[in-house]
Protein backbone atom coordinates (compact mmCIF):
# COMPACT_ATOMS: atom_id res chain seq x y z
CA UNK A 1 0.00 0.00 0.00
CA UNK A 2 1.59 3.30 -1.10
CA UNK A 3 1.72 6.05 1.52
CA UNK A 4 -0.38 9.18 1.13
CA UNK A 5 2.66 11.48 1.03
CA UNK A 6 4.12 9.47 -1.84
CA UNK A 7 0.86 9.73 -3.81
CA UNK A 8 0.79 13.46 -3.11
CA UNK A 9 4.42 13.89 -4.22
CA UNK A 10 3.79 11.89 -7.41
CA UNK A 11 0.71 14.01 -8.17
CA UNK A 12 2.67 17.20 -7.47
CA UNK A 13 5.37 16.28 -9.99
CA UNK A 14 2.68 16.46 -12.67
CA UNK A 15 0.49 19.24 -11.20
CA UNK A 16 3.40 21.68 -10.71
CA UNK A 17 5.39 20.66 -13.78
CA UNK A 18 6.49 23.88 -15.55
CA UNK A 19 6.42 22.39 -19.04
CA UNK A 20 2.87 21.11 -18.65
CA UNK A 21 1.73 24.45 -17.19
CA UNK A 22 3.46 26.29 -20.02
CA UNK A 23 1.77 24.17 -22.68
CA UNK A 24 -1.65 24.81 -21.14
CA UNK A 25 -1.08 28.57 -21.28
CA UNK A 26 -0.45 28.62 -25.03
CA UNK A 27 -3.05 28.68 -27.79
CA UNK A 28 -2.22 25.30 -29.35
CA UNK A 29 -3.96 21.97 -29.85
CA UNK A 30 -1.59 20.24 -27.40
CA UNK A 31 -3.80 20.79 -24.36
CA UNK A 32 -6.76 19.19 -26.13
CA UNK A 33 -4.62 16.25 -27.29
CA UNK A 34 -3.24 15.67 -23.78
CA UNK A 35 -6.70 15.94 -22.20
CA UNK A 36 -8.35 13.62 -24.72
CA UNK A 37 -5.49 11.12 -24.47
CA UNK A 38 -5.83 11.15 -20.69
CA UNK A 39 -9.60 10.57 -20.90
CA UNK A 40 -9.10 7.71 -23.36
CA UNK A 41 -6.58 6.17 -20.97
CA UNK A 42 -8.90 6.52 -17.96
CA UNK A 43 -11.87 4.89 -19.67
CA UNK A 44 -9.66 2.18 -21.17
CA UNK A 45 -8.41 1.28 -17.67
CA UNK A 46 -12.01 1.24 -16.47
CA UNK A 47 -13.01 -1.08 -19.31
CA UNK A 48 -10.09 -3.41 -18.65
CA UNK A 49 -11.04 -3.65 -14.99
CA UNK A 50 -14.82 -3.86 -15.50
CA UNK A 51 -15.82 -4.51 -19.13
CA UNK A 52 -18.87 -2.40 -19.94
CA UNK A 53 -20.16 -1.13 -23.27
CA UNK A 54 -20.28 2.47 -22.01
CA UNK A 55 -16.59 2.41 -21.04
CA UNK A 56 -15.67 0.90 -24.42
CA UNK A 57 -17.63 3.56 -26.33
CA UNK A 58 -16.13 6.36 -24.20
CA UNK A 59 -12.62 5.03 -24.88
CA UNK A 60 -13.38 4.88 -28.59
CA UNK A 61 -14.94 8.35 -28.62
CA UNK A 62 -12.06 10.14 -26.87
CA UNK A 63 -9.47 8.26 -28.93
CA UNK A 64 -11.13 9.19 -32.23
CA UNK A 65 -11.60 12.84 -31.23
CA UNK A 66 -8.01 12.90 -29.95
CA UNK A 67 -6.70 11.66 -33.31
CA UNK A 68 -8.61 14.49 -34.99
CA UNK A 69 -6.88 16.91 -32.62
CA UNK A 70 -3.33 15.58 -32.98
CA UNK A 71 -2.10 12.68 -35.08
CA UNK A 72 0.13 11.17 -32.38
CA UNK A 73 -3.00 10.00 -30.53
CA UNK A 74 -2.67 7.00 -32.83
CA UNK A 75 -0.01 5.84 -30.37
CA UNK A 76 -2.69 5.75 -27.67
CA UNK A 77 -5.01 3.80 -29.98
CA UNK A 78 -2.32 1.17 -30.56
CA UNK A 79 -1.44 1.04 -26.84
CA UNK A 80 -5.08 0.43 -25.86
CA UNK A 81 -5.38 -2.23 -28.56
CA UNK A 82 -2.28 -4.04 -27.28
CA UNK A 83 -3.60 -3.97 -23.69
CA UNK A 84 -6.92 -5.43 -24.84
CA UNK A 85 -5.15 -8.14 -26.85
CA UNK A 86 -2.93 -8.94 -23.83
CA UNK A 87 -6.08 -9.46 -21.81
CA UNK A 88 -7.10 -12.10 -24.32
CA UNK A 89 -3.60 -13.61 -24.34
CA UNK A 90 -3.62 -14.16 -20.59
CA UNK A 91 -7.27 -15.14 -20.25
CA UNK A 92 -8.03 -18.78 -19.50
CA UNK A 93 -11.56 -18.42 -20.78
CA UNK A 94 -13.05 -16.45 -23.68
CA UNK A 95 -9.56 -15.79 -25.06
CA UNK A 96 -10.80 -15.24 -28.60
CA UNK A 97 -13.55 -12.90 -27.40
CA UNK A 98 -11.09 -10.65 -25.54
CA UNK A 99 -8.69 -10.56 -28.49
CA UNK A 100 -11.60 -9.76 -30.83
CA UNK A 101 -12.59 -6.79 -28.65
CA UNK A 102 -9.08 -5.39 -28.98
CA UNK A 103 -8.96 -5.82 -32.73
CA UNK A 104 -12.48 -4.41 -33.14
CA UNK A 105 -11.41 -1.32 -31.20
CA UNK A 106 -8.51 -0.77 -33.60
CA UNK A 107 -10.65 -1.39 -36.70
CA UNK A 108 -13.40 0.96 -35.51
CA UNK A 109 -10.83 3.65 -34.70
CA UNK A 110 -9.24 3.22 -38.11
CA UNK A 111 -12.51 3.30 -40.09
CA UNK A 112 -13.97 6.28 -38.22
CA UNK A 113 -10.70 8.22 -38.52
CA UNK A 114 -10.44 7.56 -42.26
CA UNK A 115 -13.99 8.73 -43.03
CA UNK A 116 -13.80 11.63 -40.57
CA UNK A 117 -13.52 14.78 -42.76
CA UNK A 118 -11.65 16.65 -40.02
CA UNK A 119 -8.64 14.35 -40.47
CA UNK A 120 -8.50 14.88 -44.27
CA UNK A 121 -6.85 11.48 -44.72
CA UNK A 122 -8.62 10.81 -48.02
CA UNK A 123 -8.02 14.27 -49.51
CA UNK A 124 -4.40 14.31 -48.33
CA UNK A 125 -3.78 10.94 -49.97
CA UNK A 126 -5.30 12.19 -53.23
CA UNK A 127 -3.31 15.45 -53.21
CA UNK A 128 0.01 14.49 -51.60
CA UNK A 129 0.13 10.70 -51.75
CA UNK A 130 0.09 10.39 -47.96
CA UNK A 131 -2.79 10.53 -45.45
CA UNK A 132 -0.72 12.56 -42.99
CA UNK A 133 1.08 15.76 -44.01
CA UNK A 134 3.41 17.68 -41.68
CA UNK A 135 4.94 21.13 -42.14
CA UNK A 136 8.32 19.89 -40.87
CA UNK A 137 11.00 18.92 -43.39
CA UNK A 138 12.29 15.36 -43.23
CA UNK A 139 16.06 14.88 -43.13
CA UNK A 140 18.32 12.00 -44.20
CA UNK A 141 18.28 9.31 -41.50
CA UNK A 142 21.25 9.79 -39.13
CA UNK A 143 24.22 7.44 -39.03
CA UNK A 144 24.86 5.28 -35.99
CA UNK A 145 28.19 6.88 -35.01
CA UNK A 146 29.13 9.56 -37.52
CA UNK A 147 27.73 13.02 -36.78
CA UNK A 148 26.10 14.83 -39.69
CA UNK A 149 24.65 18.33 -39.51
CA UNK A 150 21.13 19.44 -40.41
CA UNK A 151 19.80 22.99 -40.62
CA UNK A 152 18.96 23.22 -36.92
CA UNK A 153 20.52 20.27 -35.06
CA UNK A 154 18.89 18.30 -33.50
CA UNK A 155 19.95 14.76 -33.78
CA UNK A 156 23.38 14.46 -35.44
CA UNK A 157 23.80 10.71 -35.03
CA UNK A 158 22.00 7.94 -33.17
CA UNK A 159 24.73 7.49 -30.55
CA UNK A 160 25.30 11.23 -30.09
CA UNK A 161 21.58 12.00 -29.87
CA UNK A 162 19.92 9.06 -28.13
CA UNK A 163 22.72 7.75 -25.92
CA UNK A 164 23.88 10.95 -24.23
CA UNK A 165 22.71 13.02 -21.30
CA UNK A 166 24.70 16.24 -21.06
CA UNK A 167 23.79 17.33 -17.57
CA UNK A 168 26.88 19.49 -17.03
CA UNK A 169 26.17 21.36 -20.27
CA UNK A 170 22.60 22.01 -19.09
CA UNK A 171 23.97 23.59 -15.93
CA UNK A 172 26.46 25.63 -17.94
CA UNK A 173 23.87 26.71 -20.53
CA UNK A 174 20.42 26.78 -18.88
CA UNK A 175 18.67 28.38 -21.86
CA UNK A 176 18.05 26.95 -25.32
CA UNK A 177 17.44 29.09 -28.37
CA UNK A 178 16.52 29.25 -32.03
CA UNK A 179 20.00 30.34 -33.18
CA UNK A 180 22.64 29.05 -35.59
CA UNK A 181 25.14 28.63 -32.77
CA UNK A 182 24.03 25.96 -30.33
CA UNK A 183 25.06 24.30 -27.10
CA UNK A 184 25.83 20.59 -26.98
CA UNK A 185 22.70 19.83 -24.93
CA UNK A 186 20.63 20.80 -27.99
CA UNK A 187 21.87 17.70 -29.86
CA UNK A 188 21.08 15.31 -27.00
CA UNK A 189 17.61 13.76 -26.95
CA UNK A 190 17.55 13.16 -23.18
CA UNK A 191 19.09 16.54 -22.33
CA UNK A 192 16.44 18.36 -24.33
CA UNK A 193 13.59 16.38 -22.77
CA UNK A 194 15.01 16.95 -19.30
CA UNK A 195 15.57 20.68 -19.78
CA UNK A 196 12.12 21.26 -21.25
CA UNK A 197 10.41 19.09 -18.63
CA UNK A 198 11.75 20.95 -15.63
CA UNK A 199 11.95 24.60 -16.67
CA UNK A 200 9.47 26.77 -18.50
CA UNK A 201 12.37 29.11 -19.34
CA UNK A 202 14.65 26.51 -20.92
CA UNK A 203 13.18 26.48 -24.50
CA UNK A 204 13.48 30.31 -24.52
CA UNK A 205 10.57 30.40 -26.95
CA UNK A 206 8.12 31.86 -28.15
CA UNK A 207 9.42 35.39 -28.62
CA UNK A 208 7.42 36.97 -25.78
CA UNK A 209 8.90 34.34 -23.42
CA UNK A 210 12.45 34.99 -24.57
CA UNK A 211 15.36 36.36 -22.57
CA UNK A 212 19.09 36.67 -23.24
CA UNK A 213 20.18 36.95 -19.62
CA UNK A 214 21.62 33.45 -19.12
CA UNK A 215 23.82 34.56 -16.24
CA UNK A 216 20.78 35.28 -14.09
CA UNK A 217 19.27 31.83 -14.47
CA UNK A 218 20.56 30.17 -11.35
CA UNK A 219 16.90 29.29 -10.70
CA UNK A 220 16.93 27.05 -13.78
CA UNK A 221 20.23 25.50 -12.72
CA UNK A 222 18.81 24.78 -9.27
CA UNK A 223 15.75 23.18 -10.88
CA UNK A 224 17.93 20.87 -12.96
CA UNK A 225 19.79 19.75 -9.83
CA UNK A 226 16.75 19.25 -7.59
CA UNK A 227 14.71 17.52 -10.33
CA UNK A 228 17.40 14.91 -11.00
CA UNK A 229 16.50 12.39 -8.21
CA UNK A 230 12.80 12.40 -9.14
CA UNK A 231 13.65 11.94 -12.83
CA UNK A 232 16.00 9.04 -12.07
CA UNK A 233 13.34 7.41 -9.88
CA UNK A 234 10.77 7.74 -12.67
CA UNK A 235 13.21 6.22 -15.20
CA UNK A 236 14.08 3.42 -12.77
CA UNK A 237 10.39 2.77 -12.12
CA UNK A 238 9.75 2.59 -15.86
CA UNK A 239 12.48 -0.06 -16.27
CA UNK A 240 11.14 -2.07 -13.33
CA UNK A 241 7.60 -1.91 -14.66
CA UNK A 242 8.68 -3.05 -18.12
CA UNK A 243 10.50 -6.06 -16.63
CA UNK A 244 7.43 -6.95 -14.55
CA UNK A 245 5.13 -6.63 -17.55
CA UNK A 246 7.30 -8.91 -19.69
CA UNK A 247 7.42 -11.50 -16.89
CA UNK A 248 3.66 -11.47 -16.35
CA UNK A 249 2.97 -11.74 -20.09
CA UNK A 250 5.37 -14.67 -20.51
CA UNK A 251 3.88 -16.44 -17.49
CA UNK A 252 0.33 -15.50 -18.49
CA UNK A 253 -0.25 -14.31 -14.94
CA UNK A 254 -3.88 -13.21 -15.14
CA UNK A 255 -4.00 -11.78 -11.61
CA UNK A 256 -0.86 -9.68 -12.04
CA UNK A 257 -1.97 -8.38 -15.43
CA UNK A 258 -5.44 -7.52 -14.16
CA UNK A 259 -3.98 -5.64 -11.19
CA UNK A 260 -1.86 -3.61 -13.63
CA UNK A 261 -4.69 -2.82 -16.12
CA UNK A 262 -3.04 -5.29 -18.49
CA UNK A 263 0.07 -3.13 -18.62
CA UNK A 264 -1.73 -0.27 -20.36
CA UNK A 265 0.12 2.52 -18.52
CA UNK A 266 3.50 0.92 -19.24
CA UNK A 267 2.63 0.26 -22.88
CA UNK A 268 1.40 3.85 -23.34
CA UNK A 269 4.55 5.28 -21.73
CA UNK A 270 6.96 3.24 -23.84
CA UNK A 271 4.81 3.64 -26.93
CA UNK A 272 5.02 7.42 -26.78
CA UNK A 273 8.70 7.35 -25.88
CA UNK A 274 9.47 5.10 -28.86
CA UNK A 275 7.33 7.31 -31.10
CA UNK A 276 9.28 10.41 -30.07
CA UNK A 277 12.64 8.68 -30.57
CA UNK A 278 11.65 7.64 -34.11
CA UNK A 279 10.06 11.04 -34.82
CA UNK A 280 13.27 12.87 -33.88
CA UNK A 281 15.40 10.48 -35.96
CA UNK A 282 13.27 11.20 -39.04
CA UNK A 283 12.99 14.98 -38.65
CA UNK A 284 16.15 15.66 -36.57
CA UNK A 285 15.39 19.36 -35.98
CA UNK A 286 15.86 20.25 -32.30
CA UNK A 287 12.39 21.81 -32.20
CA UNK A 288 10.72 18.38 -32.49
CA UNK A 289 12.37 17.07 -29.31
CA UNK A 290 9.44 18.05 -27.10
CA UNK A 291 7.67 16.51 -24.14
CA UNK A 292 4.31 17.52 -25.59
CA UNK A 293 4.49 14.46 -27.82
CA UNK A 294 4.57 12.08 -24.85
CA UNK A 295 2.26 14.00 -22.48
CA UNK A 296 -0.89 12.16 -23.63
CA UNK A 297 0.52 9.33 -21.47
CA UNK A 298 1.06 11.71 -18.53
CA UNK A 299 -1.04 9.53 -16.20
CA UNK A 300 1.69 6.89 -16.33
CA UNK A 301 4.36 9.25 -14.96
CA UNK A 302 3.27 9.33 -11.28
CA UNK A 303 2.65 5.57 -11.30
CA UNK A 304 6.13 4.81 -12.64
CA UNK A 305 7.68 7.29 -10.22
CA UNK A 306 5.95 5.55 -7.30
CA UNK A 307 7.23 2.17 -8.50
CA UNK A 308 10.77 3.48 -8.38
CA UNK A 309 10.32 5.00 -4.93
CA UNK A 310 8.74 1.84 -3.51
CA UNK A 311 11.64 -0.28 -4.73
CA UNK A 312 14.17 2.06 -3.12
CA UNK A 313 12.15 2.09 0.12
CA UNK A 314 12.14 -1.71 0.29
CA UNK A 315 15.91 -1.94 -0.13
CA UNK A 316 16.83 0.97 2.12
CA UNK A 317 14.43 0.23 4.97
CA UNK A 318 17.09 0.62 7.69
CA UNK A 319 17.84 4.14 6.47
CA UNK A 320 14.19 5.00 5.91
CA UNK A 321 13.66 7.32 8.86
CA UNK A 322 16.24 9.96 7.97
CA UNK A 323 15.81 9.36 4.22
CA UNK A 324 12.08 10.09 4.49
CA UNK A 325 12.76 13.52 6.00
CA UNK A 326 15.48 14.34 3.46
CA UNK A 327 13.25 13.33 0.53
CA UNK A 328 10.32 15.29 1.96
CA UNK A 329 12.42 18.44 2.29
CA UNK A 330 13.92 17.91 -1.17
CA UNK A 331 10.45 17.53 -2.69
CA UNK A 332 9.15 20.69 -1.01
CA UNK A 333 12.13 22.65 -2.38
CA UNK A 334 11.56 21.21 -5.87
CA UNK A 335 7.90 22.20 -5.87
CA UNK A 336 8.85 25.67 -4.63
CA UNK A 337 11.34 26.01 -7.49
CA UNK A 338 8.68 24.85 -9.97
CA UNK A 339 6.33 27.57 -8.73
CA UNK A 340 9.08 30.20 -8.79
CA UNK A 341 9.96 29.19 -12.36
CA UNK A 342 6.38 29.70 -13.56
CA UNK A 343 5.88 32.95 -11.60
CA UNK A 344 9.10 34.40 -13.02
CA UNK A 345 7.88 33.58 -16.52
CA UNK A 346 4.56 35.34 -15.85
CA UNK A 347 6.49 38.42 -14.73
CA UNK A 348 8.74 38.23 -17.80
CA UNK A 349 5.79 38.01 -20.21
CA UNK A 350 4.07 40.87 -18.37
CA UNK A 351 7.19 43.04 -18.68
CA UNK A 352 7.33 42.36 -22.44
CA UNK A 353 3.63 43.20 -22.77
CA UNK A 354 3.99 46.51 -20.93
CA UNK A 355 7.20 47.50 -22.71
Amino acid sequence: MKSEWLKLAAFGLVAFNPDLLGINSQGTNDTFAISLGTLALVFAVEFLERPRLLSFLATLLFTVIGISTKTNLWVMAVAITLALVLKGWAAKKARIRHAAIGLSFLVLTLVISIINPLNQYISNTQKYGSPMVLNVKTEPFPHLWQNTEVVRPGIRSIMDGDFTFRFSDLLKNPLDGNTEAYHLNRTSFWSQLYGRAHSIHFPNWPGTWQTKDEEGFNLTRALFIFALPASLLLAFGAILQLIRLVKTVVRRDVAALSADANGLMTIAFYGYLLFLVLFTLVYRDFSVIKNIYIFPAVLSFPLLFMQGVEFVKQHLARHLNWLRWVSLGWTVVLFGLYIADVVSMILLVRSHTLA
